[in-house]
């Protein structure tokens, strides 16, 4: 299951003047997608936005 639930991010200035977001996702949640996106002259990012899947833990 995915979704944006637990998906924090930051964005930042990159060089050439252009924004870098950095994805992260709460614990228990595994990152789908990328970690990092760039934004574009044209103003969109050039990946779609990440989600979070549970993360599942099996104990012995």
């Amino acid at each position: 299951m995915s979704s944006s639930e637990g998906l924090s991010y930051v964005v930042s200035a990159a060089s050439r003047g252009q924004s870098m977001a950095s994805f992260q996702c709460a614990d228990g949640y595994s990152i789908e997608g990328a970690v990092q996106t760039t934004c574009l002259r044209n103003g969109t990012w050039d990946i779609e936005q990440s989600n979070c899947g549970n993360t599942l833990i099996f104990w012995d």
